[in-house]
């Protein structure tokens, strides 16, 4: 029966890795599975990379709506030597049918992710990673940082990150879901925490210190745990000057960039409004680029341009465009001419200084009509709308007083003369509590408790909308400890679980504190342990309603 069943499944040589992109010297898992047959490999022959362990052998066998598949895998671990993109080619195997062939594998092998760096304990352990180590000042750099560990929970985690100074940052939207992988031959799980665009600002050599991270460390919910640390090694970089002879009109170091302009008219009457769009596209900080500089006709009423950003940063660093919007309006007739403007960038791909330019702008204005008693405003839409008011019309309708009415000795008169004091007494009494708060520090942040603690709530709550369970038990926990920060003032830097322990002692009744410690402790095991994170919609609810209890409890 069983060899009949087998007979009908589809079979198969199946080839997959655990990761199509590797650094240089990065262990990566190379699996190969014979379905539904008996075989035997042949011996592997792979260029680019080394077989560091393997095969291991496994196999097994399921049945699903009465149908059964038998799987045999070999498992191999491979080093990747050197940069480049490769193919791994089919692997062969004897069957009794002959020879098989499996699929071939095409791998990309970058630099800068070359795998971690343990450094002290090998069971957990952080890294930083740099997509480059050399590079001239202002290019960025994408840095990473993970952390890497062989046990199932992480309880009770803190993460202390390096100050990266030098470096002007952009932070980059990660995914901090769990994920798999094999070093040095071992399986490890990893989280990445943080990702950075990273801009260094000097020359020079600059050491990323390393990022460490502290918890108690669990094979089981049941184990009490041991309180472990671990920590990354420091990474150089070496950032170069750049080149003498800077031009003038200096904007910045980009891999590339492009300048486009466009202009509404050309032909147009005086008091007409000219648009003029200036747009710089490409990769890099284009965030400090400034607005140019044009050489604009007298004759011309000049406004603010407004800056316009079409700016995405990921993990393959910033990019987009800036763009400067500018309205001039001719209020003499003629011709007019807006010389050419350029700017000038070091080019990281070229490794030079380049420069664009926008051609001049030529205008022929006519004499409009009109009495020249015009006048103009902005909206969102075309920035100057002609409005071309003239004397205002008289409505015969209108109501006039005498001139011989006496204001003098009325009530009004009265109430217009008393009103000074009115408000100064006003001002004298609103300054009063004003000095009063800015005093009572303690009052002033235990009455903002627990505005604080609703605006993470809710921004937990759309996170946990977004299908973004990491980020919402990061800013659940942040909401409880704000909370508690502020209702009993203590700051930041003594912001921990003893210490408000110890704080509210005597103040909340066992039950509450018992809930407290169950929240926080929830919080973070999901941080760091993906079993734990299908009680999301619970967990707010309950730290919702023990927020609202200490509130009650501390009255």
């Amino acid at each position: 029966m069983i060899s009949t069943l087998c007979s009908a499944q589809e079979k198969g040589f199946v080839a997959t890795v655990n990761k199509n992109v590797v650094g240089v010297g990065e262990v990566f898992e190379y699996n190969l599975t014979l379905v539904n047959q008996e075989g035997e490999l042949a011996p592997l022959s792979i260029e680019n990379f080394t077989v560091v362990q393997g095969p291991s052998y496994a196999n097994s066998m399921r049945i699903i709506n009465g149908r059964m598949t038998r799987e045999e895998s070999f498992t191999y671990y491979l080093k990747a030597n050197k940069k480049g993109t490769y193919s791994i080619s089919p692997a062969k195997a004897r069957v009794t049918t002959g020879i098989i062939l499996s699929n071939t594998i095409d791998m990309q092998v970058v630099e800068g992710e070359t795998g971690p760096n343990i450094q002290g304990n090998p069971d957990l352990f952080t890294s930083v990673s740099v997509s480059k180590k050399t590079v001239y000042v202002g290019e960025p750099i994408v840095a990473r940082f993970k952390v890497y560990t062989r046990f199932r929970e992480l309880v009770n985690s803190e993460l202390n990150y390096p100050t990266l100074e030098g470096f002007y940052s952009e932070q980059v939207a990660v995914d901090q879901n769990w994920k798999n992988e094999i070093i040095n031959g071992r399986s490890y799980q990893f989280v990445e925490t943080k990702q950075e665009v990273l801009f260094p600002q000097k020359a020079g050599e600059i050491v990323i210190d390393p990022f460490q991270i502290e918890a108690t460390c669990k094979n089981s919910r049941f184990q009490r745990g041991t309180r472990m640390s671990g920590t990354s090694a420091p990474v150089k970089i070496t950032v170069l000057p750049l080149p003498s002879g800077k031009p003038k009109n200096f904007v910045g170091t980009f891999p590339d960039l492009q300048l486009t302009s466009k202009v509404n008219k050309e032909e147009l009457s005086t008091n007409e409004a000219i648009n003029l769009e200036i747009k710089i596209s490409g990769k890099g900080n284009l965030k400090l680029l400034s607005i140019p500089q044009l050489d604009i006709p007298s004759d011309f009423e000049t406004y603010e341009p407004k800056v316009r950003d079409n700016i995405s940063i990921n993990a393959a660093g910033e990019s987009g465009s800036r763009t400067f919007e500018f309205v001039f309006i001719p209020r003499s007739a003629g011709e007019f001419v807006i010389p050419s403007t350029s700017i000038s960038y070091f080019n990281t791909s070229s490794k030079r200084y380049e420069t664009l330019t926008i051609a001049e702008l030529k205008f022929s204005v006519q004499k409009g009509s009109g009495d020249g008693q015009l006048a103009y405003t902005f909206d969102s839409r075309s920035e100057v709308n002609l409005l071309s008011q003239d004397i205002r019309y008289i409505k015969p309708s209108s109501k006039f007083k005498s001139i011989n009415t006496v204001l003098h000795g009325t009530p009004l008169y009265f109430g217009l003369m008393a009103l000074p004091l009115i408000l100064v007494g006003l001002l004298i009494w609103w300054k009063s509590n004003q000095v009063k708060a800015q005093l009572d520090v303690v009052g002033t942040r235990q009455k903002q408790a627990a505005k604080v603690a609703k605006r993470h709530l809710g921004a937990a709550d759309a996170l946990l909308k977004k299908g973004d369970t990491n980020g919402f038990f990061v800013e659940a926990h942040r909401a409880i400890l704000s909370y508690l920060g502020f209702k009993l003032n203590i700051d930041n830097s003594e912001l921990n679980r003893p210490t408000i322990l110890n704080r509210l002692d005597n103040h909340i009744s066992p039950e509450t504190k018992s809930n407290l410690i169950g929240i926080l402790d929830a919080c973070e095991e999901a941080r760091f342990s993906p079993s734990a994170q299908a009680n999301a919609h619970r967990i707010l609810a309950e730290a919702t309603n023990l927020i609202q209890q200490i509130q009650k409890e501390l009255r």
